[in-house]
């Protein structure tokens, strides 16, 4: 009988630690589970504010693009107008010639 008390009590004793080391683990477990939920938020943070960041940068290189399409037509119509004070000039010098060649025949 003391030997089936001495068994049941090593059983149970073995059976504690078993279920404290178990315990413990679970802790460890939990612990890690919350540090992972923790660093899944900051990144979920850190996403959204690189979202954020892209939408902004979007944004941006359309109002460049629109800027750089606005000059060019700028420049279009510039250079258009030049194009036609220059055919001007060249209607003007041509019938100045015509003229100065009329005189000298003259």
């Amino acid at each position: 009988r003391d030997e089936a008390i001495t068994s049941l009590e090593a059983k149970l004793s073995g059976s504690k630690t078993a279920e404290n080391e178990a315990n413990k683990r679970a802790e460890e477990l939990q612990d890690k589970v919350s540090t992972l939920r923790e660093a899944a938020a900051e990144m979920e943070d850190g996403l959204q504010l690189a979202d954020a960041e892209a939408s902004l940068a979007a944004r941006e290189c359309e109002s460049l693009r629109a800027d750089i399409e606005r000059t060019d037509r700028l420049h279009e119509e510039e250079l258009a107008a030049r194009d036609g004070d220059l055919a001007d000039r060249d209607e003007a010098i041509t019938s100045l010639e015509t003229e100065l060649a009329g005189s000298k025949t003259a």
